[in-house]
């Protein structure tokens, strides 16, 4: 639940432990806790990355025809119909799992969310209005993108740290998917 006042000692102690902020990552989800699950979804899906900023809550279905196995589905921007892969759902690291986290950790904020968002994948706090939820903005990826590779300390082939956007995980994707499928 969001709580609209502070009384002064649990003022103190968000104070203490890194302001509001840092305490909220470990409430619920922000920009930073979502771009590792973008980055993992996009890299698996080869999603377009509006498309993916905007998949549903509901992307995950099993398999019909193949035990273990889901299709991941979500709408392309450009085009009607939708899009689709599909994935095992057995590695803790799958799409399947990593969206039932997804759910799981942006549960609670659903109720807080924009009508037209609630059913969107990716919500997140909105940082100047704490007591709302909303989809997470490119904006605000960027600057978690950004941090993220700091914090990892992830370089380009240049030396110079990767300059990141999740229009690169797609071809790269296909990529790797081709040479895997045809060494």
């Amino acid at each position: 639940r969001f709580h609209h006042g502070y009384d002064q000692r649990l003022a103190e102690i968000v104070k203490r432990h890194g302001g509001t902020d840092t305490v909220a990552r470990h409430l619920h989800t922000t920009p930073e806790t979502l771009a590792p699950f973008l980055i993992l979804i996009g890299a698996e899906t080869f999603a377009n990355a509006d498309a993916l900023r905007l998949f549903r809550r509901d992307c995950v279905r099993p398999d019909p025809l193949f035990d273990g196995s889901y299709l991941v589905r979500w709408h392309k921007g450009r085009s009607t119909g939708e899009q689709q892969r599909q994935l095992s759902g057995s590695a803790p690291s799958s799409v399947p799992r990593l969206v039932e986290r997804l759910l799981a950790l942006t549960e609670r904020l659903v109720p807080h969310a924009p009508p037209d968002e609630q059913q969107r994948l990716f919500l997140c706090r909105v940082r100047k209005k704490p007591e709302r939820a909303g989809l997470v903005g490119d904006n605000a990826l960027i600057g978690a993108f950004r941090n993220l590779i700091a914090r990892r300390d992830v370089r380009g082939p240049d030396g110079r740290l990767l300059r990141f956007h999740l229009g690169m995980l797609r071809p790269t994707g296909l990529t790797l998917l081709y040479r895997q499928r045809h060494d």
